[in-house]
């Protein structure tokens, strides 16, 4: 486990409890700094007394980020922290996170995103999301923040200190896998993920694998959770290997990537296209993409649907995933009673002819290049390659996996061409192949990447090809040729 290097301008600067716990923190001035660069993988908490423009504080940061150490707060956070007319506009949002009634001017301060009253626990974490600096004072009346400053760890009080030493401990505690490699890692990439997802994208092998070839690379990658979202900014890139909703954390993850100027797969733009399948139905439509016979209709349209389909059909909710939210109805009967279901949150519902195939292809895309391809098997006794028990489990069928060149043209070019009206992501196709030609079903945003099925042909090749994706795209972001 790397420590937290604590750069201060007297050592006295800081409680006692800090500088005796050698294993989580060093404790070293800022002249020190400066002068003696540490080649290790540094994590740099600048507590220096001013952080003004030139200020020894502000060279801190500067040099930290001239050498790639992760440093808070970073240099055009003091910029912006130094003039009120720069931290301004990024207040508006902060500003409907104020309790609803202060009824005197209040002084907040914030250590590590942390205060001690809980009223104002959500505006403080807000803040040092905006504005990642160890210690902030906020300046709280009725209806804003009236200002905000960095605030010196030699002014605190004595209380104060004490809970700045809570606030650095929690801030501080995560678990920082060691890299094989004396070198600084390329770059760090945070994977999103969810242990009790009970049908997540990559299973824990899987995630593991990512972990210890990026080892291999030398590229720093760390597990983190929901948990995490105001500790994002540390990291160069972010990887969702978890569910994708729109209306949950894991969009507002890569919202948050995308503004920080990370590479984020899965994107946006790429989650709000494909975890819609009408959205993808009408894309499929304009784009001469072969699907199967497809009608989006709302409640006073079941007419229509009896009128455009003969049973069995499928029923479908924009936004299901992982063959949830997808029925297949046998009779005019089911049809009422299933879309009245599914009605209870949506307006609106897809109909779908039934096209049963003994499998479904997916071929595994990213940056429009084929990574990997899979024939997914219907559960036994099931239509679909998964079903969900009536205890909750859920059980998939069998699964082939073949190398990329094996697989039929037709099916690849239609998996890269449907891919590329989405973006440059990473991206799994769902095709239908009948012997009345092959059909698009849907792009998944987030493919199943599992250990044991989608990497049984590239192996250890596949984690490299993902994880060098982001380094080119950080590439890219930092002006450096390919």
């Amino acid at each position: 486990m790397s420590k937290h290097l604590i750069v201060v301008d007297k050592l006295s600067d800081v409680p006692s409890e800090i500088k005796v716990d050698t294993l989580n923190y060093e404790v070293i001035t800022a002249r020190t700094y400066i002068r003696n660069p540490k080649p290790s993988d540094n994590k740099v908490i600048n507590l220096c007394r001013r952080y003004k423009y030139l200020t020894t504080g502000y060279y801190c940061s500067l040099f930290a980020e001239a050498r790639e150490d992760r440093v808070i707060p970073a240099a055009k956070t003091i910029l912006k922290l130094s003039h009120k007319r720069l931290y301004k506009s990024q207040l508006e949002g902060v500003n409907q996170f104020l309790p609803q009634e202060i009824f005197e001017k209040k002084r907040l301060v914030i250590f590590f995103g942390r205060v001690d009253d809980p009223e104002y626990k959500e505006l403080a974490r807000k803040i040092f999301d905006q504005f990642r600096c160890p210690l902030i004072l906020a300046v709280i009346s009725d209806t804003e923040i009236e200002s905000l400053k960095a605030l010196s760890i030699a002014k605190l009080t004595p209380e104060e200190l004490s809970f700045f030493v809570m606030s650095l401990t929690e801030y501080t505690q995560k678990r920082w896998y060691e890299l094989r490699s004396k070198m600084p890692p390329r770059f760090y990439l945070a994977i999103l993920e969810n242990p009790e997802d009970p049908l997540p994208p990559s299973n824990k092998a899987s995630l593991e694998k990512f972990i210890s070839i990026g080892r291999k690379l030398n590229i720093s990658v760390e597990l983190i959770g929901k948990q995490d979202y105001y500790h994002l900014s540390e990291y160069d890139a972010l990887f969702i290997r978890e569910t994708t909703y729109l209306n949950d954390h894991t969009y507002q993850f890569s919202l948050k990537a995308e503004s920080e100027e990370m590479p984020v797969i899965d994107d946006p733009v790429s989650i709000l296209r494909c975890t819609n399948k009408i959205y993808l139905a009408e894309l499929f439509k304009e784009n001469d993409i072969s699907s199967p016979k497809t009608l989006i209709f709302g409640r006073k349209d079941l007419t229509e649907v009896l009128n455009t389909f003969t049973f069995p059909l499928v029923l479908k909710i924009p936004d299901g995933n992982f063959s949830r939210g997808v029925k297949k109805v046998d009779s005019p009967e089911e049809l009422v009673r299933v879309s009245d279901q599914l009605f209870e949150n949506t307006e609106l519902l897809i109909a779908q002819e039934f096209l049963y195939t003994a499998y479904d292809w997916r071929i595994g895309i990213i940056n429009q290049e084929p990574i990997f391809a899979c024939k997914y098997e219907m559960s036994k006794g099931h239509w679909q390659t998964i079903k969900q028990t009536k205890g909750g489990a859920y059980v998939q069928g069998r699964h082939e996996t073949l190398p990329i060149e094996k697989v039929p043209q037709n099916i690849i070019d239609m998996a890269l061409k449907s891919s590329g009206l989405i973006g440059r992501g990473l991206y799994g196709v769902d095709i239908k192949e009948t012997k009345d030609g092959i059909y698009a079903i849907e792009i998944n945003d987030n493919p199943s990447i599992d250990s044991g099925v989608e990497d049984q042909v590239l192996k250890e090749s596949l984690y490299e090809r993902i994880l060098l994706e982001f380094q080119n795209r950080l590439d890219l972001i930092r002006g450096i040729k390919i």
